[in-house]
Protein backbone atom coordinates (compact mmCIF):
# COMPACT_ATOMS: atom_id res chain seq x y z
CA UNK A 1 0.00 0.00 0.00
CA UNK A 2 1.33 3.24 -1.43
CA UNK A 3 1.84 5.99 1.51
CA UNK A 4 -0.09 9.03 1.01
CA UNK A 5 1.45 12.13 1.53
CA UNK A 6 0.89 15.23 3.72
CA UNK A 7 -0.57 17.56 1.16
CA UNK A 8 -2.97 14.89 -0.25
CA UNK A 9 -4.83 15.00 3.12
CA UNK A 10 -4.23 18.79 2.96
CA UNK A 11 -6.33 18.38 -0.58
CA UNK A 12 -8.85 16.37 0.30
CA UNK A 13 -9.66 18.62 3.17
CA UNK A 14 -9.75 21.39 0.97
CA UNK A 15 -11.89 19.28 -1.40
CA UNK A 16 -14.62 18.57 1.77
CA UNK A 17 -14.52 22.15 2.68
CA UNK A 18 -16.11 22.70 -0.59
CA UNK A 19 -18.44 20.24 -1.60
CA UNK A 20 -19.73 19.59 1.91
CA UNK A 21 -21.83 23.11 1.90
CA UNK A 22 -23.30 21.76 -1.59
CA UNK A 23 -24.06 18.67 -0.25
CA UNK A 24 -25.69 20.13 2.44
CA UNK A 25 -27.80 21.93 0.00
CA UNK A 26 -29.22 18.89 -2.01
CA UNK A 27 -29.70 17.15 1.02
CA UNK A 28 -31.77 19.63 2.72
CA UNK A 29 -33.67 20.38 -0.85
CA UNK A 30 -34.49 16.53 -1.22
CA UNK A 31 -35.56 15.73 2.52
CA UNK A 32 -38.44 19.10 2.12
CA UNK A 33 -39.15 17.65 -1.21
CA UNK A 34 -40.19 14.42 0.61
CA UNK A 35 -41.80 16.12 3.27
CA UNK A 36 -43.78 18.66 1.57
CA UNK A 37 -44.19 17.17 -1.97
CA UNK A 38 -42.45 20.49 -3.21
CA UNK A 39 -38.92 20.81 -4.77
CA UNK A 40 -37.43 23.76 -2.85
CA UNK A 41 -33.86 24.29 -3.58
CA UNK A 42 -31.43 27.19 -1.86
CA UNK A 43 -29.28 28.19 -4.32
CA UNK A 44 -28.03 31.26 -2.07
CA UNK A 45 -26.92 28.33 0.61
CA UNK A 46 -23.34 27.54 -0.99
CA UNK A 47 -22.43 31.43 -1.28
CA UNK A 48 -24.00 31.83 2.69
CA UNK A 49 -21.38 29.12 3.36
CA UNK A 50 -18.54 31.20 1.84
CA UNK A 51 -16.67 30.87 5.14
CA UNK A 52 -16.30 27.09 4.43
CA UNK A 53 -15.56 27.09 0.63
CA UNK A 54 -12.99 29.82 0.04
CA UNK A 55 -11.17 28.89 3.15
CA UNK A 56 -10.84 24.91 1.52
CA UNK A 57 -9.97 26.52 -1.82
CA UNK A 58 -7.08 28.39 -0.54
CA UNK A 59 -5.71 25.39 0.87
CA UNK A 60 -6.15 23.54 -2.73
CA UNK A 61 -3.98 26.45 -4.49
CA UNK A 62 -1.70 26.83 -1.46
CA UNK A 63 -0.74 22.96 -1.71
CA UNK A 64 -0.61 23.22 -5.50
CA UNK A 65 1.92 26.40 -5.04
CA UNK A 66 4.07 24.08 -2.40
CA UNK A 67 4.18 21.25 -5.24
CA UNK A 68 3.95 22.99 -7.96
CA UNK A 69 1.37 21.07 -8.96
CA UNK A 70 -1.12 22.62 -11.83
CA UNK A 71 -0.71 25.80 -9.93
CA UNK A 72 -1.68 28.23 -12.85
CA UNK A 73 -5.25 26.33 -13.77
CA UNK A 74 -6.06 25.69 -9.45
CA UNK A 75 -4.86 29.48 -9.04
CA UNK A 76 -7.19 30.62 -11.66
CA UNK A 77 -9.97 28.82 -10.86
CA UNK A 78 -9.61 29.96 -7.28
CA UNK A 79 -9.52 34.10 -8.24
CA UNK A 80 -12.91 32.66 -10.49
CA UNK A 81 -14.17 31.87 -6.96
CA UNK A 82 -13.08 34.55 -4.99
CA UNK A 83 -14.45 37.18 -8.04
CA UNK A 84 -17.51 35.73 -8.12
CA UNK A 85 -18.47 35.66 -4.28
CA UNK A 86 -17.02 39.35 -3.99
CA UNK A 87 -19.27 40.61 -6.70
CA UNK A 88 -22.37 38.72 -4.96
CA UNK A 89 -21.71 40.22 -1.97
CA UNK A 90 -20.87 43.79 -2.66
CA UNK A 91 -22.83 44.23 -5.89
CA UNK A 92 -26.60 44.32 -4.28
CA UNK A 93 -25.17 46.62 -1.42
CA UNK A 94 -23.20 49.19 -4.00
CA UNK A 95 -26.41 49.48 -6.44
CA UNK A 96 -29.20 49.69 -3.81
CA UNK A 97 -31.09 46.27 -4.21
CA UNK A 98 -30.15 44.92 -1.07
CA UNK A 99 -32.20 46.87 0.73
CA UNK A 100 -34.86 48.00 -2.07
CA UNK A 101 -36.80 45.34 -3.15
CA UNK A 102 -37.87 47.28 -6.10
CA UNK A 103 -35.02 48.13 -7.29
CA UNK A 104 -33.99 43.94 -7.75
CA UNK A 105 -34.09 44.33 -11.73
CA UNK A 106 -32.17 44.71 -14.79
CA UNK A 107 -29.06 44.73 -15.68
CA UNK A 108 -27.00 44.90 -11.69
CA UNK A 109 -29.33 41.94 -10.21
CA UNK A 110 -28.51 39.77 -13.57
CA UNK A 111 -24.99 40.32 -13.00
CA UNK A 112 -25.44 38.99 -9.09
CA UNK A 113 -26.99 36.01 -10.47
CA UNK A 114 -24.32 35.29 -12.85
CA UNK A 115 -21.31 36.31 -10.30
CA UNK A 116 -23.42 33.80 -8.06
CA UNK A 117 -23.06 31.15 -11.08
CA UNK A 118 -19.58 31.79 -11.43
CA UNK A 119 -18.60 31.16 -7.73
CA UNK A 120 -20.50 27.89 -7.70
CA UNK A 121 -19.29 26.63 -10.64
CA UNK A 122 -15.41 27.43 -10.26
CA UNK A 123 -15.50 26.26 -6.75
CA UNK A 124 -17.02 22.63 -7.73
CA UNK A 125 -14.68 22.54 -10.76
CA UNK A 126 -11.45 23.84 -8.79
CA UNK A 127 -12.90 20.28 -6.08
CA UNK A 128 -13.17 17.90 -9.14
CA UNK A 129 -10.51 19.10 -10.92
CA UNK A 130 -8.16 18.76 -7.83
CA UNK A 131 -9.93 15.10 -6.90
CA UNK A 132 -8.87 13.84 -10.36
CA UNK A 133 -5.69 15.05 -10.19
CA UNK A 134 -4.77 13.92 -7.20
Amino acid sequence: MKKRQFTQYIDILGILLIVIPFIITLFLSINYSLNEEQFLLDYLMPAELAFMVMPGALLIVLVAMKKNHYFKAKALLFLGSLIGIVLVMFLPVLVGFGSDPALAQGFWYTLTFVALGVYEITSLTLAVYTLIKL
